[in-house]
């Protein structure tokens, strides 16, 4: 993942790269895509990283 900067501004947010996630194979990635076949278990372990990531609630 990227590094957060800009701390202070509301609401949170950030760009994030492909790496630090939990996807496997075509998803190998920090997929947060919802629609996909990746596994919902880990585009919801993604999410909840790049959410933790920002400072927000997973």
């Amino acid at each position: 993942m990227i590094p957060f900067i800009t701390a202070g501004l509301a609401p949170p947010h950030g760009f994030f790269s492909r790496q630090g996630g939990v996807s496997e194979g075509v998803y190998d990635s920090l997929n947060c895509g919802q629609y996909g076949k990746d596994d919902p278990l880990n585009v919801a372990e993604n999410r909840s990283r790049a959410m933790r990531a920002i400072g927000g609630m997973p």
